[in-house]
């Protein structure tokens, strides 16, 4: 995106953003290519000295969120799966419509499958 692109699309979100608040409210938008070492483009409606603070900060708060999310442990996974299958293949069994059914069978043996997959990699 070239900068001429990035500075309309800077505009167009400040107008959106401050239309009708009652708040002047601050942005910044990141705009870069996937891939290793990728070239930012960077835009704002602050000034640099008000928008790095904010940057560090929200920074340091999803990593803080990424360190607190806890990986299920293989029993909750396990009663997940199993739950699930059973409750799809009861409700299939319960069915009286047949797309009902397909569909609650085909979920019964997704978590199956799921559970299936789980474990061998354990």
């Amino acid at each position: 995106m070239n900068n001429e692109n990035l500075r309309a699309l800077g505009d167009h979100i400040n107008k959106t953003l401050n239309k009708r608040s009652d708040k002047k409210l601050g942005f910044g938008l990141l705009v870069f290519e996937f891939g290793e070492k990728p070239e930012v483009s960077y835009i704002s409606n602050c000034v640099r000295e008000d928008m790095i603070p904010v940057l560090r900060g929200y920074a340091d708060k999803i990593e803080k969120e990424i360190d607190k999310q806890e990986i299920p442990n293989k029993l909750t996974y396990e009663k997940t799966c199993y739950s699930n299958y059973k409750e799809a293949g009861r409700k299939a069994e319960n069915s009286t419509n047949e797309k009902e059914k397909a569909y609650f069978l085909g979920l019964e043996s997704y978590w199956l499958n799921l559970w299936g997959k789980y474990l061998e990699i354990q």
